[in-house]
């Protein structure tokens, strides 16, 4: 929104989008899901809304095992926390026994799907090598529990440049990604095809409960 040729904005925030938001029932799913899942949720409150607080953090959340202390590099791990813990962008049932993570980032996700019960197994596939070893140290004590495929997910069995940036929330094998913008770098990666992959580990493991899927 503006006024008289000056943007308004909120928390750094377009007031306009601030102002839809009142309109989107996920973010009302979100505001219950934060007080259910964060002891300190006025904290959260002011992560998300005011872009207030030092990183890196760890911050705790209840789970249906437990506490867990998830750790933030950056304010875009804690939306990330907020959008699979609290939105419950991925819900799973408390008693799921197999989990498929396409596009596993720095493990939040895998995190939250680990916490459903004390024995679900989770398969993880993640490329970048600054998320993988992200990833690794956020799941410390679930070694064992998951599988980690250290690649990216396609259509065919190959290699090809991968796009990063640093905060590890976006990446994509658009090449052209790369020269896009100066933060963004360009790496080689594995890929492997999709149904191979998916063939592989219903073949060992038997039936998927959850494929989630959060690729470029």
């Amino acid at each position: 929104a503006k006024r008289r040729g000056v943007e308004m904005r909120i928390a750094g925030r377009d007031l306009g989008r601030v102002l839809r938001a009142f309109s989107s029932r996920s973010h009302y799913v979100a505001a219950v899901g934060m007080v259910r899942t964060y002891p300190k949720a006025l904290e959260g409150w002011r992560r998300y809304l005011s872009r207030w607080g030092d990183y890196p953090a760890e911050f705790e959340v209840r789970t249906p095992t437990g506490p867990r202390r998830i750790r933030l590099a950056g304010r875009h791990d804690f939306l990330t926390l907020n959008e699979v813990f609290c939105r419950a962008d991925y819900a799973a049932d408390a008693d799921i026994r197999l989990v498929v993570d396409f596009g596993s980032n720095v493990g939040i996700s895998a995190a939250y799907f680990l916490t459903r019960n004390p024995s679900v197994r989770v398969h993880l596939f993640e490329p970048d090598p600054r998320n993988i070893e992200r990833l690794k140290a956020q799941l410390a004590g679930f070694e064992g529990r998951y599988v980690l495929h250290p690649v990216a997910v396609g259509v065919e069995d190959g290699r090809l440049p991968f796009s990063t940036e640093p905060t590890g929330r976006y990446g994509s094998l658009d090449a052209q990604h790369g020269g896009a913008r100066p933060d963004r770098t360009t790496v080689e990666v594995d890929v492997v095809d999709a149904r191979r992959a998916l063939a592989e580990i219903i073949a060992a493991e038997g039936e998927i409960d959850i494929l989630k899927i959060d690729i470029e």
